[in-house]
Parts: C-alpha cells; structure tokens; sequence
C-alpha cells in the first residue's frame, strides 16, 4: 500500500508536488491508508491532521472592524510603520513626531488618551489587574485575547474584541 518514491538526481524535481505528496502519504498510518472509500478517508484525515480554529475573530463591530483589527494583529494596518516598510510612505511617523507602531498606536499616543482610557476601563472588567500589565501583556491581550492555548475558548474575548474595535473605530485614525 506505499507507492515507490521516485528517485531523481535533479533537486527541483524532489522538492516538487509528486514526490512531497508520495512522501507523506506513505508517512500515514496504515489504518487510514486502507480505507475503502474516499469520502471516509478524507473525513478520517481531516480528524487526525487538521487543527482546530480560533473562532472569536469572527465576531465584531462589523466586518471592517474586523479587518482594521486582523491588519494590525499581522503588522499590515494602514499606520506609518507599516507603510514604511514596503515604501508606500515617506517615514514611519505619528502626527505626534513618534514612530507609528501598532504599540505606539494602542498604548502610546497622546491623540487617543481618552479612547485609550476607556478601551483600558473596559478590559480591566475582565481582568482586574490589565493596567500593571507589561506593554508587552497588554498589546498581546488587544490584539489576541486570553487565554488562547486553552482547547475551549474563552468567553471575555467576545467582550475584549469588541472593546479593541470599539477603539479602533473611536480614533478615526483608518477613516
């Protein structure tokens, strides 16, 4: 039930689509292998090989909220830095002469004080202690959530994203 790997001398071809998808699946479990039918096997692959997701992105303010929000959490928003970094800008500064990081923009800035304060009011509902966090801590917990490693999702969350967006919404800044 293996199929035979091709041996070929020229390196482009073995790091090629045919000899990776031999590769693994001669690497499945035998079980899994000998399944009869197709729609078994790829239910049982999905079961065994597939991650599972994190769903509490896919709640918001509304879809752009989402975005704006999924933009800064991969370092591709619309702030000076990351415009700097592939040249759509001429530098990487904040109205206020700062570089304009997603740090910068969520726990720095002195044009967002009063969004800030109430983006920080509201998350130490869910957790008490968040303003003797780190910088560190706290931007991970705006721009990820709690928790993450946990198989069951946590509930307060829906509630910090939907006071990250409210933020992010409140400062006019990607309007």
């Amino acid at each position: 039930n293996k199929y035979v790997e091709f041996k070929f001398k020229n390196d482009v071809f073995n790091k090629s689509f045919f000899p990776f998808v031999t590769k693994l699946y001669n690497s499945l479990d035998l079980s899994l292998r000998k399944l009869p039918m197709m729609d078994d096997f790829k239910v049982n692959l999905k079961l065994k090989y597939k991650s599972g997701k994190i769903r509490h992105f896919s709640r918001g303010i509304s879809k752009y909220a989402n975005a704006l929000h999924t933009q800064l959490r991969v370092g591709q928003s619309y702030l000076n830095s990351h415009g700097f970094k592939i040249n759509l800008k001429e530098d990487d500064l904040c109205l206020c002469h700062r570089s304009e990081t997603t740090s910068h923009f969520f726990l720095e800035c002195f044009l967002f004080q009063e969004e800030r304060e109430s983006l920080f009011t509201k998350i130490s509902e869910y957790l008490p202690r968040f303003k003797t966090f780190s910088k560190n801590k706290k931007l991970e917990i705006i721009l990820s959530g709690i928790n993450l490693s946990n198989t069951e999702p946590d509930q307060r969350n829906i509630s910090i994203v939907f006071a990250v967006q409210n933020y992010i919404l409140k400062t006019k800044r990607f309007s």
